[in-house]
């Protein structure tokens, strides 16, 4: 068989829309949204500079959670994110919320402690804020931060901490 030959089964590849299986019916090709429809827009530097291939699965859920919030409220400033909004419309739990540290020392965001928080995010005498009404950490994006090769980055901010 010739070179050419192989990437013959490619030819007619199709990708298929990421709704999952169907239990009847036709398999559905893949669309790329139009700009008015509902999507989550990822810069091209998190694949091609290998960060899709460095984070863990919470540090990726945590930033489709930014770029989320980045995009419907504004993208120009800081974003929080409630307890009951991160689990209800995110699925982003206490474990999954501590993805923002590495996160930040990957360069990737950059965090706001909220007011009588801890570094570790425990809040200082948590009896005297009512349910709701507690300091919230702040988050903003940063983009320059995905134009750094993730393998790199990820192990000089490391070794850095050691």
């Amino acid at each position: 068989m010739r070179h050419n030959e192989s990437y013959a089964k490619y030819e007619q590849f199709q990708i298929l829309d990421e709704g999952g299986a169907r239990p009847a019916g036709e398999t559905v090709p893949y669309l790329v949204p139009r700009s008015g429809e509902h999507h989550i827009a990822l810069p091209t530097s998190f694949f091609e500079n290998g960060w899709i291939y460095v984070l863990e699965d919470s540090e990726i859920a945590f930033l489709l959670m930014l770029f989320h919030l980045h995009k419907t409220i504004s993208t120009q400033f800081w974003v929080k994110a409630e307890t009951y909004e991160r689990l209800a419309h995110f699925g982003i739990g206490r474990d999954a919320y501590g993805a923002h540290e590495v996160l930040k020392i990957f360069g990737l965001i950059d965090v706001q402690i909220g007011a009588n928080r801890r570094p570790d995010g425990r809040i200082f005498r948590p009896a005297s804020y009512p349910d709701g009404d507690r300091p919230l950490n702040r988050f903003m994006l940063t983009p320059e931060g995905f134009e750094n090769l993730g393998q790199a980055s990820a192990i000089a901010a490391l070794r850095g901490l050691i």
